[in-house]
């Protein structure tokens, strides 16, 4: 994976509010005495770097929310770029990509008509998250 995905901010993942803050205001709750942490978790690679007993601390990271940033970035990790050809789901059907660029793509509909879409708007048909 490249180094770049990785210190993307954490906010790509499009967390929860309560996960959000758990992470970007980390308080520790080491001998029952809840504390900022000086370091507050701000890229995805400092996310996917906790280990289950530090998430574990952090006093408002439940079982929900620990599960919730679990498959985030475990989705985050495995996207990836649209290729052309590809099929995408629009909120007007199904399109094949046949260019890309600066974060739009232009789909052809089975009917023959062309549009360009926000690549953040597309979805695949597998669910699988797209990055630009």
């Amino acid at each position: 994976m490249s180094n770049n995905k990785l210190d993307a901010p954490i906010e790509v993942l499009g967390l929860s509010r309560r996960a959000y803050n758990a992470l970007k205001y980390r308080m520790s709750a080491d001998a029952g005495v809840f504390a900022l942490v000086p370091d507050p978790v701000s890229t995805v690679r400092q996310a996917a770097k906790l280990t289950e007993r530090e998430l574990n601390t952090l006093p408002s990271l439940g079982p929900v929310s620990k599960r919730e940033l679990k498959t985030k970035l475990m989705a985050f990790v495995n996207a990836r770029p649209l290729s052309l050809n590809e099929t995408v789901k629009t909120q007007r059907g199904y399109g094949e990509v046949v260019h890309v660029s600066a974060g739009q793509a232009c789909l052809r509909f089975p009917d023959g008509r062309l549009a360009v879409y926000l690549v953040t708007s597309l979805k695949r048909p597998d669910g699988s998250l797209i990055i630009e």
